[in-house]
């Protein structure tokens, strides 16, 4: 299936962040979590079947080994996707997002080098 994606990188307390969102035209949705090239979070769903996804993650300090938790929004909007992180209650800017279409199976990410 070709699946459409968008990616933030975040630069969280010295820790890469990113956040991933893909979608297909058949319907199949997948987001995930991506700190320091382990991923601690990830959904996938078929929006006509499952309703979509809840749209972010909470991850833990303990999960993260950072003092504070991280706090992700996703929302698709009329021209696309948001995706919002903060650090406790400081919103953290992304230092990059890049877009990218391929072909693969449910649940397949593009980018190398990471989990």
């Amino acid at each position: 299936m070709q699946l459409r994606g968008k990616r933030w990188s975040y630069w969280v307390n010295g820790h890469r962040l990113y956040v991933d969102n893909a979608w297909s035209w058949s319907g199949w949705t997948q987001e995930r979590a991506v700190l320091d090239g382990r991923t601690l979070a990830s959904a996938g769903a078929d929006l006509n079947t499952d309703g979509g996804l809840n749209g972010g993650f909470e991850l833990a300090p303990d999960e993260t080994g950072i003092a504070q938790a991280i706090k992700i929004s996703l929302r698709s909007g009329l021209f696309g996707m948001r995706c919002k992180v903060w650090l406790g209650d400081r919103l953290v800017e992304p230092e990059a997002v890049e877009t990218k279409v391929w072909r693969g199976r449910k649940g397949d990410w593009p980018y190398a080098g990471d989990a």
